[in-house]
């Protein structure tokens, strides 16, 4: 059975310009979810444009520890509907001492796309820009947590392909692992919700 879990990737813009971008399950009350392990994880990564003028394109990473899913070889990401027809510019699973400047014993997963030069190349409003397939291969609690360092960026692309803005806000989500169909008795609320299900 494969298990999939949409989380969203929110992008908000305030007046000064400030994005954000989260993994968040859609009831957005709960930052962990449950897995059990060798079964699929599909997460879907989605952006909100709503009010940004346009947006040619993103990157981001995520950081897992090292040793704790099998990816989708050779690249982890799938290209979603929001940046349809996008050129990638690095869809990579760089495990362990390949992720060099990453986070100590985590792997990092990288996605980067730009749309190309045609007059219609800023997008605008809500829609998934990737999916990630994740088979869990160890029991208990596993972080799922976006880098943001020099090595590796977390931005927005602008409609002029050129110029990018950071994200100002970045919050990642936490995978509870178990061994059967029978969530682990966890200390968070999403967890408890599971029991009674």
């Amino acid at each position: 059975m494969v298990y999939k879990v949409l989380c969203s990737i929110a992008v908000l813009w305030s007046a000064a310009g400030a994005q954000t971008v989260e993994i968040a399950l859609p009831e957005g009350d709960a930052a962990a979810l449950y897995a059990v392990i060798e079964q699929e994880i599909t997460l879907s990564i989605r952006a909100d444009l709503a009010g940004v003028g346009g947006v040619s394109g993103l990157v981001f990473h995520l950081a897992v520890p090292a040793g704790s899913f099998a990816y989708e070889a050779p690249t982890p990401f799938r290209q979603g509907a929001l940046f349809a027809g996008a050129t990638e510019f690095s869809n990579d699973a760089l495990r362990g001492e390949k992720a060099i400047g990453g986070p100590p014993g985590m792997d990092v997963l990288s996605y980067a796309l730009v749309t190309g030069p045609a007059g219609q190349r800023g997008r605008t409003g809500r829609g998934e820009v990737a999916r990630l397939v994740l088979r869990p291969l160890r029991t208990g609690a596993v972080p799922i947590a976006f880098v943001q360092s020099p090595a590796y960026p977390g931005n927005v692309v602008l409609d002029d392909g050129i110029g990018e803005r950071s994200f100002q806000h970045m919050r990642g989500i936490e995978l509870f692992v178990g061994a059967s169909g029978k969530p682990a008795i966890g200390d968070t609320w999403a967890a408890l919700k599971l029991q009674f299900q």
